[in-house]
């Protein structure tokens, strides 16, 4: 029983600080590089194509994660979302997406790395037309 009791504290103590902050150098979002390689801005594609998102997020000291989000820009709804915890100063992403929309839209790419739990963050957005 006083082995269980051990490893259960041990347990709840590596939960507790296993996603904090490693130091205590001031949030920089101007320090977060976004790059997305297989995306150009203004880029268009056709229904059944598959939008592929790869690239690279860095930043100066360990990120907390990155959220992908696509969204019809006229009418704001969402029509992809892909949310990742990682704890790594570079992280690399690798998502598609296929262009199932049957009317013309404006699509806004937008790749939000989160530097920490206080809402610091680095974005990057493009701008892409898909025709029916």
């Amino acid at each position: 029983m006083k082995l269980l009791k051990q490893f259960t504290v041990i347990v709840i103590s590596l939960m507790a600080t296993s996603c904090q902050k490693h130091d205590d150098t001031p949030a920089q979002p101007d320090k977060v590089a976004i790059d997305i390689t297989s995306l150009r801005d203004g880029q268009t594609f056709k229904k059944g194509d598959v939008i592929k998102m790869q690239g690279t997020i860095s930043y100066i000291s360990q990120l907390h994660g990155y959220q992908l989000t696509l969204k019809n820009k006229e009418t704001g709804k969402e029509i992809f979302y892909h949310y990742e915890h990682t704890h790594s100063d570079q992280v690399n992403f690798n998502q598609s997406w296929t262009d199932t929309l049957s009317q013309p839209a404006t699509i806004q790419l937008l790749l939000t790395a989160e530097i920490d739990h206080d809402g610091n963050s680095g974005q990057k957005e493009l701008i892409l037309n898909s025709q029916p």
